[in-house]
């Protein structure tokens, strides 16, 4: 149905048609949890089939028309051709109720009908990509994000769909950045047109939770609170960014985010008062009560008797009462401080103002108090003086007063604000309150019930329920402190192997010192605890975690270096994450802020067997990473751990030690293309064997170097160490690996241009196959002779090549020539303006290279598919795999490749006219052949810059 916006004779008539179009849509949520509904009503496929909803998901999310070739081969990789499309037409049957209508199928070409569809992933694209969308338009597509794309989705697919599962994966990285990019410039046109102000509070919220390091959300949410007349709240943003930025960068907040403190703190944003109608003809909005109260709890357990006390006597008529809170440390006097400000909010007028009275000085409190109410008493430098102005300030005025915190040696008779504003105030020692309140609520443990029930909230009831005496003696053991009891549960949370009862049995196996270490100190939100008050067992588990040097690391692992069992690492670990010397990453893993970091190395430094510690550090890595052979997923959070032990294993000049941990990791490195790490660690181990005269490894790192070398386009690198190289394997008779090195000089010289020289190199590597009968081997030659027959316009020799390359292949093994071959021949194609040939070409490569998963040919071939999308005009598929190929070759450190793909990305993003991505892809990409100095791809640049450059 086409919906007419024009202004002719339809127009009464639009509304109809719209009504219409809504009531007969086809609905995909694909923002979360995928739904599909269909008028309405949930859609039920004719046999449920998650391949079925899976297929219709993916057509919805790439917007075109997909071949029937490339759709088997996305579902069914694992599978011949016939046999995929066979399953495909199968799970196409399942969606017969939609064809026609919504499904279509064009000339074996699958798509969607888009006019009769509401897909609300491409709703978030379509304002992603706009200019200048509204307010209301970002506002409303970011309620659709409802979770992250397809979410679960992958782990149904993962072992039937891998390549489907990689899309996805690859497009829910591209939608979670279109998200925060929606985020932030929703926060950005609220703060510009000063509405919705609440909704771009949230945004930035959402971004900081993410990533607490950026700074300019910090900016944007304070000049957000700032005009929501939080002005109190919009200084302590600046505290919260001051410290996300030390504690994750080691920095301190740029001068912008300072001069933007000062403005707020002058009042630059505050709104103005109301002011005369009959004066200005206008009437003013009327100015936001300041609220400096800190956030309430999430949860407030077993505190309803207290909260109605306080309520009212705060709340009563007539003068202004004085009600403490008295409670020793950690019982939660401050959570229900925060609990009633944000209860009775709207019961006082004229706001609500806050005193942190242990750490705050009082000059400065009375100051906050004024500028809160667009008073500057900064002039009055007397406490007494400046106290009375603030007194006859809140005269006529009904505000609540909360000091919080008050301790020993600061008194607060000059911050009593008199007769007309209620005072709540929080302390452990009633004697310091006790001159000055008309009434006391004592804040006593939680009972037994009400800790359980914090439990439960926090972990859910049913797991309480069936632990129920393990919960009951872990509130006992914790002193019903509640800050106690939600730390035990996060803890418990986060790591579901640290179960109630496991948590219990280490509680009551601890000295009652221990115990009130837990319920006392792990309250602290900061790292307040000195090095002295550690018992020696900790300080040297702390001063241990100096070598993981601030990265994420196991118990397993401070266990194998401490020579414990894991128990008690974990008992050491988890105490110090309770003193805040160390927190929980995830499930597994415990992490260190930066400065936390280098006070333990320093303290490393210290111990009299460091260096024995040391070389259980490298011994631990080494025995880790062979026990990952074919398994190299488990070195997922180990590969920096990696690089570190190679640098300590160095540094001590333990060269078999050495030789051993590079041994182990070459495999893992080369397969998970960690081409970086590989090249230290090779360097490393090429030391090693040299100090050590072992003449087979020296051979074997300066061949893997090279072969590193030339991936990374350090080609004068590459050439010398493949010359060592070839020159070890001649001399040690190691033929076949001296072939293929050979190899290797060949691939040099082709990517200098230097043909006669490859081709020599290519017939001497051709005779070694020959006479080792390694036909696999000549087929690599094959390869490479037909790459120069390609670069040098002769593609019919090319094609023959590449014939002979692919009938000299066995048929099992020689994968990654078959799948090198392959993408020759499809490059061969369109430059024969053979498109579908080369689509069929590149999706045989893809199944191949789906049976080795080498990382190489998987980011060539998502760049042969980005191609081949963006002429067929798929430009989202296309961008999706550009995008993708990109990172895998940043990752390798491939200049030239990423340069090429940057260069394919230009001329996507001047398609579809996103002028913001296409100049920085020009920059980055004429940056990148500048570097690796080819001028041919360099100028090919200047094209897309606006004006044009040379």
């Amino acid at each position: 149905m086409t919906v007419y916006w024009g202004t002719g004779g339809i127009r009464g008539s639009r509304r109809i048609r719209l009504f219409a179009l809504v009531m007969t849509m086809l609905d995909l949520k694909l923002l979360g949890a995928p739904q599909i509904t269909l008028n309405g009503a949930p859609f039920n496929l004719r046999r449920n089939s998650i391949k079925a909803r899976a297929l219709l998901f993916y057509l919805a999310a790439v917007g075109a028309l997909e071949t029937r070739e490339r759709l088997a081969g996305l579902f069914w990789s694992d599978w011949p051709d016939q046999k995929a499309r066979a399953y495909l037409r199968g799970e196409l049957h399942l969606l017969g109720d939609l064809k026609d209508r919504y499904l279509l199928d064009a000339d074996g070409r699958l798509g969607l009908n888009l006019e009769h569809c509401h897909i609300d992933v491409r709703e978030l694209q379509r304002v992603a990509a706009s200019a200048a969308p509204s307010l209301e338009e970002l506002h409303a597509v970011s309620r659709l994000v409802n979770g992250v794309f397809l979410d679960g989705l992958d782990l149904q697919l993962e072992g039937s769909s891998p390549l489907f599962v990689e899309w996805l994966i690859a497009q829910r990285d591209l939608v979670e950045r279109q998200v925060h990019q929606i985020l932030y410039r929703l926060a950005g046109v609220c703060a510009e047109e000063g509405r919705m102000l609440t909704a771009g509070i949230d945004a930035c919220s959402h971004l900081l939770d993410l990533a607490p390091e950026r700074e300019e959300v910090h900016r944007l949410k304070m000049r957000l609170l700032a005009l929501d007349g939080q002005r109190g709240a919009a200084l302590r943003q600046y505290d919260a960014c001051a410290s996300a930025l030390m504690d994750e960068l080691g920095v301190p907040p740029s001068a912008e985010t300072n001069a933007l403190y000062d403005r707020i703190l002058a009042g630059a944003f505050d709104r103005p008062e109301r002011v005369d109608a009959s004066l200005s003809g206008v009437e003013a909005t009327p100015r936001r009560a300041p609220f400096q109260a800190i956030a309430p709890p999430a949860y407030l357990a077993g505190r309803s008797q207290e909260a109605e006390q306080l309520v009212a006597c705060l709340t009563r008529p007539g003068r202004g009462a004085v009600v403490a809170i008295v409670g020793m440390g950690g019982v939660g006097k401050t959570a229900l401080a925060a609990a009633m400000a944000d209860r009775l909010r709207s019961h006082f007028a004229d706001g609500v103002l806050w005193g942190r009275v242990a750490t705050d000085a009082p000059m400065d409190i009375l100051q906050s108090w004024a500028l809160a109410f667009d008073r500057d008493l900064s002039k009055i430098t007397s406490y007494e003086a400046r106290a009375a102005a603030m007194r006859d300030i809140l005269s006529d005025r009904r505000a609540l007063i909360v000091l919080d915190d008050v301790v020993a040696g600061k008194a607060i008779d000059l911050l009593l604000p008199g007769a007309a504003c209620p005072v709540l105030v929080t302390t452990r020692d009633r004697a310091e309150v006790a001159l000055y309140a008309s009434e006391i609520v004592d804040l006593r443990e939680l009972s037994a019930q009400s800790g359980i029930e914090m439990l439960a909230h926090f972990l859910g009831e049913a797991p309480v329920a069936a632990e129920q005496s393990a919960a009951e003696e872990l509130c006992a053991l914790l002193g019903g402190l509640p800050l106690a009891v939600e730390i035990a549960a996060q803890r418990i949370l986060v790591s579901p192997r640290r179960d109630l009862a496991r948590m219990v049995r280490s509680l009551r196996s601890a000295s009652a010192r221990l115990a009130h270490g837990i319920s006392n100190r792990s309250v602290r939100t900061s790292f307040d605890v000195s090095w002295e008050g550690l018992p020696p067992a900790l300080q040297r588990t702390f001063a241990l975690t100096g070598l993981f040097d601030g990265r994420p690391f196991t118990a397993e692992a401070i266990a194998a270096i401490c020579a414990c069992d894991r128990d008690e690492a974990l008992d050491h670990l988890d105490l110090l994450a309770t003193l805040s010397m160390l927190k929980l990453a995830d499930d597994e893993h415990y992490v260190q802020h930066r400065l936390l970091a280098d006070f333990a190395l320093e303290k490393l430094s210290e111990l009299p067997d460091q260096v024995q510690m040391q070389h259980r550090f490298v011994i631990y890595y080494r025995e880790f990473t062979q026990r990952a052979a074919g398994d190299f997923a488990s070195l997922d959070h180990a590969w920096e751990h990696l690089l570190h032990a190679v640098a300590v294993a160095q540094q001590l000049q333990a060269w078999p030690e050495l030789l051993a941990l590079v041994d182990a990791a070459s495999a893992p490195w080369f397969a998970r293309v960690r081409f970086h790490h590989a090249r230290q660690g090779f360097l490393a181990g090429l030391e090693a064997a040299r100090a050590l005269q072992d003449d087979v490894h020296s051979t074997r790192f300066a061949f893997f170097l090279g072969h590193i070398a030339l991936r990374q386009d350090d080609y004068t690198a590459a050439q010398e160490l493949l010359y060592t190289a070839i020159a070890g394997y001649t001399a040690s008779g190691n033929q076949l690996r001296m072939a293929e090195a050979l190899i290797d000089l060949a691939d040099v010289e082709i990517e200098l241009g230097a043909y006669a020289h490859a081709e020599a190199t290519l017939q001497r590597a051709e005779a070694t196959y020959t006479l080792l009968e390694q036909p696999a081997g000549v087929a690599a030659v094959r390869c490479r002779q037909a790459s120069i027959a390609y670069d040098r316009d002769a593609y019919a020799q090319a094609s023959e090549l590449c014939a002979d390359a692919l009938r000299l292949l066995p048929p099992n093994g020689g994968e990654v020539v078959r799948s090198r071959t392959l993408r020759l021949l499809a490059d061969i194609a369109v430059r024969e303006q053979q498109l579908a040939l080369a689509q069929q070409y590149t999706t045989q490569a893809q199944m191949v290279n789906a049976t080795i998963n080498d990382q190489t040919e998987h980011a060539a071939i998502l760049f042969a598919q980005a191609k081949l999308a963006h002429y067929f005009g798929n430009e989202q598929e296309a961008l999706a795999n550009a995008l993708q190929s990109l990172a895998s070759y940043t990752a390798m450190g491939d200049r030239k490749a990423t340069a090429v793909i940057y260069l394919l990305l230009c001329r996507i993003y001047k398609t579809i006219d996103d002028q913001v991505n296409l100049q920085l892809s020009a920059q980055h990409g004429r940056s990148l052949a500048a570097e690796v100095q080819d001028a041919q791809i360099e100028a090919l640049f200047a094209q897309f810059f606006d004006p044009p450059t040379n």
